[in-house]
């Protein structure tokens, strides 16, 4: 190999490692390009931010819808103890009816019974005639009569518990209806559990109790918690409502002037029965001995006799219903009307409330 040739290959190879070298740096180039254009379109990595809190979102309870829906409830539970009181009323108006067919109408048109009352008559006008001090003889035999139809019929002290009975289911009822129409109320208004409390604590039931003239003031939460709530209410309107009942209707069966001897006469047959609570049931009105002519016979007499007794005691059973005073459903309206009273003047609530807070 000559020395030319020699040279010629060093200066290949020089010339291809040139060639070479450049082929990498223009390579190096063009990767650095492309580098720096993904770095322009992607921004450097960043840590994530804390997530914004979301603000909570409120709910508007119209409250004076809530208190429309209240009101509907009120007026539903009451028809609801009405309707149960009435039935209640008339079942035991019956049961009268059947004890005054078979038991007084028997005694009281029987012939030596009519004998007696003749004979008693008599002799109480003789005494009468000789002392002042003696009852006459319409007073004696009204008592007598008015005693027999009370035990005979009434039976007094079994009416008073009876009509205590009555009462304290009515109650019953009416609290119970009274919860179950308030338990959707706030579903149906997204009321929180806590301020629903809030709203039923603020409704303030006022009512007597049992002692003299004692009030008690109860929450309606507290009287709607269970239908037994109410039992405490009951001990003073009961024996009130029994004690003025019949008042209304002492001249419906007899004159004013016999009407006044039964009214005399009544309250010392209650207190001699057993039944002084029902003294004007027994004593106005019922059974005056001269309203019938006992000169007719049974058969005439007998039939007037038993309608004047059916349509009085039915007054009875009807004011002992509609009296919203002294009747079987005077506790509901005494509660009824408390409550009214408290929507009215209840305290404020919020306007609104978080929805999160049902959960």
């Amino acid at each position: 190999m000559s020395f030319k040739s020699f040279f010629s290959g060093i200066f290949a190879i020089i010339r291809g490692l040139i060639y070479l070298a450049v082929a990498f740096i223009i390579l190096a180039i063009l990767g650095d390009y492309f580098i720096s254009r993904d770095a322009e379109k992607k921004p450097a990595y960043q840590p994530p931010l804390p997530p914004v809190a979301k603000p909570i979102p409120k709910k508007v309870i119209p409250w004076h819808e809530v208190d429309a829906e209240v009101k509907e409830t009120l007026f539903a539970a009451r028809a609801e103890a009405d309707t149960f009181a009435a039935g209640e009323l008339q079942a035991w108006h019956e049961r009268l009816m059947v004890r005054v067919d078979h038991d007084f109408l028997e005694w009281y048109f029987d012939y030596w019974n009519q004998q007696a009352i003749g004979f008693k008559g008599l002799y109480q006008t003789i005494l009468n005639s000789i002392d002042e001090s003696y009852p006459t003889a319409a007073e004696k035999i009204t008592e007598e009569i008015q005693y027999e139809f009370a035990q005979r019929v009434l039976h007094p002290q079994l009416a008073q518990l009876e009509l205590e009975r009555i009462t304290r289911e009515t109650v019953n009822v009416y609290v119970e209806n009274l919860r179950l129409g308030l338990e959707g109320i706030p579903e149906q208004y997204t009321i929180p559990k806590e301020t629903w409390d809030r709203y039923l604590n603020g409704i303030a039931v006022i009512t007597a109790g049992a002692e003299g003239n004692r009030t008690v003031s109860l929450s309606m939460k507290a009287i709607t918690a269970s239908s037994v709530g109410g039992a405490i209410l009951l001990a003073k309107p009961v024996k009130v409502a029994a004690g003025k009942i019949g008042m209304k209707y002492s001249s419906r069966l007899a004159a004013k002037s016999t009407a006044k001897i039964a009214a005399k006469t009544g309250e010392k047959v209650a207190s001699k029965s057993g039944g002084k609570l029902l003294g004007p049931i027994i004593g106005l009105g019922i059974i005056i001995w001269d309203a019938i002519d006992h000169e007719k016979t049974r058969a005439e007499a007998e039939p007037i006799l038993r309608e004047n007794i059916r349509i009085y005691l039915l007054e009875v059973k009807d004011q002992l219903l509609h009296d919203t005073e002294n009747g079987v459903m005077a506790v509901v309206h005494e509660i009824e009307t408390s409550i009214l009273q408290s929507l009215v003047s209840k305290p404020a609530l919020p306007d609104s409330v978080s929805i999160e807070a049902d959960d």
